[in-house]
């Protein structure tokens, strides 16, 4: 569909998958950026993990933060 002047909305999911289902699930009116993913590993991710759980983060570049 096409989009008058090219002015679109970002609107960006995040969330984890464990063998158990789905926790920290957010959405933003924005893109995903290496400050955005900095901000959800230190403040909402790190409080769900439990001993044992192993995350996995694909090579997208919000995930190359030095901190992530």
């Amino acid at each position: 569909m096409g989009v008058p002047r090219g002015y679109r909305k970002t609107i960006t999911l995040v969330a984890c998958l464990l063998r158990t289902g789905m926790i920290t699930p957010m959405v933003l009116d924005e893109p995903f950026s290496r400050e955005r993913g900095k901000s959800f590993v230190a403040q909402v991710l790190i409080s769900e993990l439990r001993p044992g759980d192993v995350v996995i983060m694909d090579n997208r570049s919000s995930h190359k933060h030095a901190a992530v």
